[in-house]
């Protein structure tokens, strides 16, 4: 057995004996009733906070989880941990930061057996465990099935993932049940969809004010992703921004269109809460939705989502239905990053932490409604109060005086500046570490091989070329 591996061995068994003490004598937010829930888990892929009108958009575009809200919490300043679906996943899973589990594209590795995730855990706990995901990036070649009974990527998005979900928990009502549901019906399209967002019923046109006559979503034999890429690709060889192209209502309507997905998304999440409504199981399961990282509109000159860090980008919904509020509303204030949700509800839910976790428990925040995390860092992006440095950029911004980031401070010799990106540096050096020691200990070639349809799935997404 590795050195690390019985590290983790001892420390579990540690944190488990110490665990089941503490959790007899603390005064812990619904501490009474979580040792029974269930818990759904929901991760709405490409989703930014400020695009619902959970977290205050113009649009009611999320009209079902502001009424799910009134007996939840609601993180304000929730931040992913960096990279688009494939990290930052498997940050939520295993309470690790990208650079500190190694799950990244461009190193084509999978998960680390060193590592323990959270399906593992709940599995580990007598918790009948099934996933339904959308196909690409959530493939469990990468991990991600680790912990499941079931792991169901035939995707489709919500029309058919979400009946395949709700009739298995009709089969496991009787159990004590984790359900993984992942959607890209707000990510942009691909697989023949002309719309650059597409979902269905035609939702996606319920913001567009005037529907375009004759329109398809390409223009010059391009179309949804491919064609917004094309956008990208045309601003960076005229150095302009995108909303400066002549194609610039491609943008404004692609955006309207996502709102409209958006708000699709809200909907079926309606239909799954009624569901559990309806099997008696509402009241005892703790419903979670969140989501990987945004999308840009144009905000910092481009489309879609490769320009990590910005705000639009980097703030996501993180939102929790938790049994026995009794209608009380809980709006958490303060930084929260991806890697605090696993050990957030694992606490919830009376069960010990992930052995080695990066993350924090936020449960005590839900009673105090403040954080008190002093930071978040998105690779080298870290955001700290107010402030977030970009140091490989040279950008410095300070969103209270500039919440869109466009007056770039960095030429001022801030002090702040300087301890910031100090900062940055020694938390990459701790991930680059941790990479490093468990990757010590792996014995087999965990390099994943994907399949012809593995990649065309990824090609239609736009992430390869």
């Amino acid at each position: 057995m590795k050195p690390l591996r019985l590290l983790v061995a001892s420390v579990t068994a540690l944190l488990v004996s110490w665990f089941l003490v503490g959790r007899q004598t603390s005064d812990s937010f619904a501490r009474s009733v979580g040792p029974g829930w269930n818990l759904v888990l929901i991760s709405i892929d490409t989703l930014r906070a400020d695009r619902t009108s959970l977290y205050g958009y113009h649009r009611q575009t999320t009209p079902t989880l502001e009424a799910i809200a009134r007996d939840g919490v609601v993180f304000e300043d929730f931040y992913y941990s960096g990279g688009g679906t494939l990290p930052s996943h498997m940050s939520l899973f295993t309470s690790h930061h990208p650079a500190a589990h190694g799950v990244e594209p461009h190193r084509d590795r999978s998960l680390s057996p060193q590592i323990m995730t959270l399906p593992e855990v709940l599995a580990g706990s007598g918790f009948s465990t099934a996933a339904f995901v959308d196909p690409g990036w959530m493939n469990p070649r990468y991990g991600f099935g680790r912990g499941f009974d079931s792991y169901d990527d035939r995707g489709h998005r919500l029309r058919d993932t979400l009946p395949r979900a709700i009739e298995w928990i009709r089969d496991h009502a009787r159990q004590r049940f984790f359900l993984f549901l992942h959607t890209y019906d707000v990510h942009s399209t691909g697989l023949g969809e002309s719309l650059p967002y597409d979902c269905p019923g035609e939702s996606e046109w319920t913001f567009v004010e005037e529907r375009p006559k004759d329109y398809d979503g390409c223009d010059s034999g391009l179309c949804g992703t491919k064609l917004l890429r094309e956008l990208n690709a045309t601003a960076d060889r005229r150095g302009v921004r995108v909303t400066e192209l002549t194609a610039a209502e491609h943008v404004a309507l692609a955006s309207d269109l996502y709102d409209g997905c958006v708000f699709y998304v809200d909907q079926q999440i309606g239909h799954l809460a009624d569901e559990l409504a309806r099997l008696g199981l509402l009241e005892r399961t703790l419903l979670v939705v969140l989501s990987d990282h945004g999308e840009e509109f144009g905000e910092h000159g481009r489309v879609l989502h490769d320009q990590g860090g910005f705000e639009e980008l980097a703030r996501v919904p993180w939102m929790m239905r938790v049994p026995g509020l009794g209608g009380r509303s809980v709006r958490v204030r303060g930084l929260a990053a991806m890697v605090d949700v696993a050990p957030t509800l694992l606490s919830l839910l009376g069960l010990p932490p992930l052995p080695l976790a990066q993350g924090q428990n936020l449960e005590p925040s839900l009673e105090s409604g403040v954080t008190g995390r002093r930071d978040v860092h998105m690779y080298s992006v870290l955001r700290a109060g107010t402030v977030k440095v970009f140091p490989d950029e040279k950008l410095f911004f300070n969103l209270a005086d500039d919440p869109r980031e466009i007056v770039n401070l960095w030429e001022e010799n801030s002090p702040l500046k300087h301890r910031m990106v100090a900062r940055s540096r020694r938390l990459a050096e701790v991930d680059l570490a941790r990479l490093e020691q468990i990757e010590a200990g792996i014995d087999t070639n965990t390099g994943v091989a994907l399949s012809p349809e593995d990649l065309a799935r990824l090609r239609a997404l736009g992430y390869l070329r």
